[in-house]
């Protein structure tokens, strides 16, 4: 089903329960598309002005029964799931593909706490032309990433990290229950990284972060000093089988 402009065919066959979305937030249609957003199996939402966080402002259950979701040039989004002053509620328990496009003001993925099963089926994320975020998976949300298999990144001009490993914006309660647990993305198979101009390590924070101008000029023999690695020995047990592949 198409709302708003007709889009050319993207998703498969396979998804019998399909729509495809553009709209302004705050139409008319608003009660009936809340229905069908219940329901939808595949999700291509397109421009929807005015539109900043994907649950809680759609569908407040969190998209059950969502399998792939697609934003393409939604300008004012800032978060696909904002749980900040909420309980942390099972958004995507389902959800197995996540593609986001032109997301000019896309901050993160998640903000907030999110629910046990959140994300927990996500097989495949791809980001291009998202050019705020700075970090992809929050140290809890990447916690709960026991099915990706594929992350794809390009032309994000401020990535600088996959995962935040000092839980920057999080609690201190939520760092403390992630850092708990073994970080474990054993399914992950492909990274594919273009034109990341600020692209530092897979894992950011403090000891991966970039020395400031007055330092670059003084560097010493000190292994302090030496570039980071893209990957650290942590990172290379988040993977049984990984290679590089071409990017999309």
């Amino acid at each position: 089903m198409n709302i708003g402009r007709r889009h050319p065919s993207y998703f498969s066959e396979d998804y019998s329960r399909t729509l495809r979305l553009e709209m302004n937030k705050g139409s008319c249609l608003d009660r009936l598309i809340g229905k069908l957003l219940e329901r939808t199996e595949a999700l291509l939402l397109s421009t929807m002005k005015g539109l900043k966080n994907v649950v809680y402002e759609l569908n407040v259950e969190g998209f059950q029964e969502l399998k792939v979701l697609k934003i393409d040039s939604a300008l004012e989004m800032q978060y696909i799931v904002n749980s900040v002053d909420r309980v942390g509620s099972n958004a995507f328990p389902i959800l197995e593909t996540l593609i986001l496009h032109s997301l000019r003001n896309l901050k993160g993925i998640s903000h907030g706490r999110l629910g046990a099963t959140s994300f927990s089926k996500l097989k495949e994320v791809s980001l291009v032309g998202c050019h705020q975020i700075k970090i992809l998976f929050s140290l809890s949300m990447v916690r709960q990433l026991l099915q990706l298999q594929k992350i794809s990144v390009g032309y994000c001009k401020e990535m600088v990290g996959i995962v935040d490993e000092e839980g920057q914006g999080e609690t201190s309660n939520e760092i403390v229950e992630a850092t708990r647990q073994k970080i474990e993305l054993s399914q992950l198979r492909s990274l594919c990284l273009d034109n990341v101009p600020e692209f530092i390590s897979f894992c950011y924070g403090k000891k991966s972060s970039l020395i400031d101008d007055d330092k670059q000029n003084q560097l010493t023999n000190d292994p302090s000093s030496r570039p980071i690695p893209l990957f650290n020995n942590e990172v290379f047990n988040f993977f049984s089988s990984f290679f590089f592949s071409p990017f999309f």
